[in-house]
């Protein structure tokens, strides 16, 4: 390809997604705190960030996680993470509910994993990010424990 055509097609390209950018912002109907990425937007994360995890993967008791898991206020639910031979999976949690505020969810690798040479720490929802609470879950598996400290239930259920 040549070096003028890769350079119209760059200014193109930019011109594109500056449009975008004005006509997202300048919408009434798209709000930072409900921002939904449209599903061709979604399929591209996952070709970058590795296979999902799914309801089967997730156990109590030898059960998979029947969705949504309805979390009364002031309980907690731990589930197993079961191994994978993925070195890291994603996981995303739709949360809804009254006490959606009082959440706080806890995954804590099995003992001994480690992902290019360093060893892997807990994580913790709600943390700096903002949005529903999303997981790198390691091939190890682990445990995922789920608190409602609100008085009112709370749905969970993995993301799409």
């Amino acid at each position: 390809m040549k070096i003028k055509t890769l350079q119209i097609m760059l200014v193109l390209v930019t011109v594109l997604c500056a449009v975008g950018i004005i006509a997202g912002l300048g919408s009434d109907g798209m709000k930072v705190d409900n921002f939904r990425p449209p599903a061709w937007l979604k399929a591209m994360s996952g070709l970058a960030g590795g296979p999902r995890l799914s309801a089967p993967d997730l156990t109590a008791n030898g059960v998979s996680l029947q969705e949504p898991l309805v979390l009364p206020g002031g309980r907690t639910r731990q589930f197993n993470v079961a191994r994978a031979d993925d070195e890291v999976r994603r996981v995303a949690f739709l949360v809804t509910g009254s006490s959606h505020g009082a959440l706080n969810i806890r995954y804590t690798p099995n003992s001994g994993q480690r992902l290019k040479g360093k060893s892997v720490d807990p994580q913790n929802w709600p943390n700096e990010e903002k949005g529903d609470p999303s997981f790198v879950v390691y091939s190890g598996g682990g445990k995922f424990v789920f608190t409602n400290a609100g008085p009112g239930s709370i749905k969970i259920r993995l993301e799409d």
